[in-house]
């Protein structure tokens, strides 16, 4: 019913493409995924898989072998769906390992996830940079092209708000890493502080960043990953003015 609800919000956006669906719940028995290809049907979606207790570069094998099986089912029930691509995180590490060793182990974790998916792209994700005993591996572009050389068939999903959260500049980033881009998260943050804000509310230069995805002739998916409908309307609203002036 959440869902019914969340979805006739989105038809009200004119000009709607896609939708990401977050699977954090992966369904278990057949009734359960039937109820959500009927609740999907008909749409151009594409998924973010689960995320919340994994790492696909932790030091204990056990989790890594955990979170590629969940991994592997989110994509199972994602293709069923009718999606093309599914994004992922790599999950964090001990502040110990060697990052090296962790793009190794990520890299290892893709190469066995991919290899059985014909219809379907799994999207790496660039996360924030974090201080403490806990760190992920690919946060900027050199970490990308480490991933890239390891695994040159790697594609990665660009998140805005995660590189502006790491005091990065996303529109370098789209013109550096565009050619192996397939989605796009779109939404505000603040440097050090917060990310997933509404269109408007952080430090994001979006008529800037649309210039640049116009110049970068990119082809991909373009998300908008606010955390309310609210902030759903009011950023599409923002967004659809920035392009307006544009036209």
């Amino acid at each position: 019913m959440d869902w019914d609800r969340q979805l006739a919000v989105a038809d009200s956006l004119e000009g709607l493409d896609h939708l990401e669906v977050w699977l954090e719940w992966i369904p278990e028995s057949r009734v359960e995924l039937r109820s959500v290809q009927r609740i999907l049907d008909g749409r151009k979606v594409t998924f973010h898989g689960p995320f919340v207790g994994m790492s696909l570069v932790s030091p204990w094998d056990e989790l890594r072998q955990i979170s590629e099986a969940r991994i592997a089912r989110a994509c199972e029930v994602a293709s069923s769906c009718g999606a093309r691509s599914v994004t992922v995180h790599s999950g964090s590490t001990f502040f110990t390992t060697n990052h090296s060793q962790a793009l190794d182990w990520l890299a290892s974790s893709l190469e066995r996830l991919t290899k059985d998916l014909d219809s379907i792209d799994l999207l790496i994700e660039n996360m924030m940079r974090r201080a403490g005993v806990m760190y992920e591996p690919v946060v900027a572009v050199n970490d990308m092209r480490s991933l890239i050389e390891r695994y040159p068939d790697v594609r990665f999903t660009l998140d805005v708000g995660h590189a502006i959260q790491s005091g990065l500049d996303p529109g370098g980033m789209l013109s550096a890493i565009g050619s192996s881009l397939s989605n796009i998260h779109l939404h505000d943050g603040i440097s050090a502080g917060q990310a997933h804000l509404e269109l408007g509310a952080g430090e994001l230069d979006l008529d800037q960043f649309v210039q640049d995805l116009v110049r970068s002739d990119y082809r991909g998916l373009l998300s908008l990953e606010v955390l309310t409908v609210e902030a759903l309307i009011r950023s599409w609203e923002v967004l659809e003015t920035v392009y307006s002036r544009r036209m």
